[in-house]
């Protein structure tokens, strides 16, 4: 039921093209549990739930999760079915994998991946950057064409044992990185322009591609890119104009390699600017198209109905984003989020002020504090910040509000993998049971070549969360 009224966008994820999710059973008894999830098909008689044997269970293509010790859906049926679904919603954000269909979000996700991938894709790139503007005919064939060949050169191209080392290390993710294997080619000896010599001669003698392994990009969601281009063909655009300002890297010349040196003072400010200025905007936008069951409850301004800010600092000593959120008391809700510069002269409120008069009016202060601007000079700076909002906001809906249950551990097999042993943590099961790789999110592959068709592990990025003084 949850699956079906309030998160079909998560059944949708965990196995594409499903209508419904069975559960099987090998094991059920007082203490112990083994079972795994499977999609039913539209048009399919099948039972939702159903026992198997041991040994059926021991070859089915989907992960397979034990509780050695006891039995939580006997102890707990509803808390534990809402954990489950707690857990793989998180994933999901953390991956982003949810559906969005927004032009601001498809630049900053098409350009941040033309930006890292620009070797992969045999974009042209002029003083480190490709530009302001990006073909969306040029991407769409270095994506679905060149793409695939350059992964098959480099396959090719790079020592036995030095791939070898690569693969064993992606395997541990499921994918082999698309950086390590530019940087592993790049120390054959092999020059940018004999690369890209070599892979359009694939392509021009239309030699057939076999990839032996699955690709991927950490940090970038590339198992959207497919969708996402043909939504935009589909508008029928030619091409897009780049979101944020383009670093200009002759400005660390002699400076500290600082991030913020990588814009002025101005630049900054007009790229955080256009970021919150959007951002209310498109996380109505995502929760909408996904949660839309809960879009009252996942409302941007729900804690705070303005927010005041004010940026400071220098690209040489870096910057820094002073914040106050406030309630309106005898106004309509404001609903907005106004940044200023340093020399416009706005002063936030003191650490003891409990209220306070802005343009007149009064407010309530709900929390003040600082935020390190580091964020945007990074990729995708708005659907992280979407994903890791939306995350804190779905972990406190009241659905899944904190049960106390006996803490207890589980094991999950993957098809084929190693036991990952989970010790869960109380009220909570720690980490989360994982579809097959061919029914998770996403394309699955890009023209003659494999893309990982699934989330992996996330690295961390700096915090752009408040953080908060205590006074809410």
């Amino acid at each position: 039921m949850l699956f079906e009224r309030s998160f079909p966008t998560l059944r949708d994820a965990l196995f594409k093209g499903a209508w419904k999710i069975g559960v099987a059973f090998a094991i059920y008894t007082e203490d112990s549990l083994s079972y795994c999830y499977y999609p039913i098909r539209r048009g399919t008689n099948d039972l939702l739930v159903r026992r198997i044997s041991p040994e059926i269970f021991k070859q089915l293509p989907h992960d397979r999760t034990i509780h050695p010790f006891d039995n939580p859906i006997q102890a707990d049926p509803v808390s534990f079915a809402r954990e489950y679904v707690e857990q793989q919603i998180v994933e999901l954000l953390h991956e982003k994998a949810f559906r969005f269909d927004d032009l601001i979000l498809s630049r900053e996700l098409l350009f941040s991946v033309a930006d890292a991938l620009s070797a992969q894709l045999g974009l042209r790139v002029v003083r480190g950057s490709i530009g302001q503007r990006l073909s969306l005919k040029t991407f769409a064939y270095g994506w679905m064409h060149y793409l695939p060949h350059w992964v098959n050169y480099a396959a090719q191209t790079i020592p036995e044992d030095i791939l070898n080392n690569l693969r064993s290390v992606g395997s541990l993710h499921g994918y082999v990185d698309l950086g390590s294997l530019e940087f592993s080619l790049a120390c054959t000896g092999k020059r940018p322009h004999d690369i890209r010599a070599g892979v359009r001669a694939q392509i021009s003698e239309e030699t057939p591609v076999s990839i032996p392994f699955s690709v991927d990009k950490q940090d970038l969601p590339l198992y959207q890119v497919s969708q996402v281009l043909d939504s935009l063909l589909g508008r029928d655009l030619k091409e897009l104009e780049r979101l944020y300002t383009s670093f200009d890297y002759s400005r660390l010349s002699g400076k500290a390699g600082l991030l913020s040196n990588y814009w002025t003072y101005d630049q900054c400010l007009e790229n955080l600017r256009l970021f919150y200025r959007e951002l209310p905007r498109i996380f109505e936008h995502v929760v909408q198209m996904n949660f839309g069951a809960h879009r009252h409850e996942l409302h941007y301004f729900n804690d705070f109905d303005r927010r005041i800010m004010i940026l400071s600092g220098n690209g040489s000593a870096g910057y820094h984003l002073s914040f106050c959120d406030l309630r309106s008391k005898d106004v309509e809700p404001a609903n907005r989020i106004d940044l200023y510069a340093e020399q416009d002269g706005v002063e936030l409120p003191g650490i003891d002020q409990r209220s306070a008069i802005f343009d007149g009016s009064h407010y309530e202060i709900v929390q003040a504090g600082s935020i390190n601007p580091s964020f945007i000079f990074r990729p995708l700076p708005l659907l992280n910040e979407v994903s890791d909002e939306l995350s804190r906001r779905i972990r406190e809906l009241p659905l899944f509000a904190r049960t106390e249950r006996p803490p207890s551990a589980e094991i999950v097999m993957g098809p084929g993998g190693k036991p990952i042993v989970r010790a869960a943590t109380q009220g909570r099961t720690n980490g989360s049971e994982r579809a097959s790789s061919d029914e998770r999110t996403g394309t699955g592959s890009f023209d003659e070549g494999k893309l990982r068709p699934g989330p992996g592990p996330r690295k961390q990025r700096p915090p752009t969360k408040p953080r908060r003084t205590g006074r809410r």
